[in-house]
């Protein structure tokens, strides 16, 4: 099992989700370009990321994978799958945007994403911090007892890191992968917190056309970060989603 993390997470975030899993498969846990131990290089796109996600897998033995991400994380997977449509053989994507249809909407995302970026180099990283969190697809997180440690490592993290990942991998550059999601030709499991109005509906968008290979859920009592604020029932759900194509994942 590849996990992707989301932006300014690190490899530390999926510690206590990926122990669930780690009896059944190999955890590979990477921290994202700009994030964590992984520096930005001046030249990363989608295309280095693809290749380096590849390179990882092949390192330690591996054709490909399942893909866990979440958020950017779960962006950047989808992403990664168009450029290599063998380097997953699964997906489980959790608060995950497949893409902005229109050019116009698009631009208007990369430009709020390059706003983010400059906020990043103009405030102090605990009131940065502060404000991320209290948007309302993150409903209820600072109440969660796992934020306070989820804290501790974003003041640890680099902004100007975060700064170049958001406006390198901005949604408002991604291609749409929409289409594909709804009638994927893999098994994907898609997740968003019922607390998260955007993501639900987007959720609730996807389910109601689902394809036979995509499985949808709405995680309780969350908002956008389901792994954190519902790591147990994140987990059991993801597992049952495993253990149904355990055959052709083995």
């Amino acid at each position: 099992m590849l996990f992707l993390h989301g932006f300014m997470g690190c490899k530390e975030d999926w510690l206590e989700t990926a122990s669930f899993f780690k009896e059944d498969y190999f955890c590979l846990l990477p921290d994202l370009p700009g994030h964590g131990a992984a520096p930005f290089s001046a030249n990363m796109d989608i295309h280095s990321l693809t290749r380096a996600l590849a390179s990882l897998l092949g390192a330690w033995g591996y054709e490909n994978a399942v893909a866990c991400g979440y958020s950017m994380g779960g962006r950047l997977a989808l992403s990664c799958r168009a450029q290599n449509p063998n380097l997953f053989r699964a997906m489980v994507l959790e608060s995950a945007l497949p893409g902005i249809p229109g050019k116009k909407e698009r631009n208007l995302r990369l430009e709020q994403d390059r706003r983010t970026a400059r906020r990043l180099g103009e405030k102090e990283i605990a009131a940065f911090l502060d404000s991320w969190y209290a948007q309302p697809l993150f409903r209820g997180i600072k109440e969660t007892p796992a934020y306070a440690a989820m804290i501790r490592r974003r003041r640890a993290g680099a902004p100007l890191g975060w700064a170049r990942a958001l406006q390198a991998f901005s949604s408002g550059l991604q291609e749409d992968h929409g289409e594909w999601l709804s009638r994927p030709d893999i098994p994907v499991l898609y997740l968003a917190g019922e607390w998260d109005e955007k993501y639900r509906m987007l959720a609730e968008g996807l389910r109601d056309g689902a394809h036979s290979a995509l499985e949808v859920d709405i995680m309780a009592s969350c908002s956008h970060n389901t792994h954190l604020m519902g790591r147990e029932q994140f987990c059991r759900r993801v597992d049952r989603f495993l253990r149904k194509y355990k055959k052709m994942l083995n």
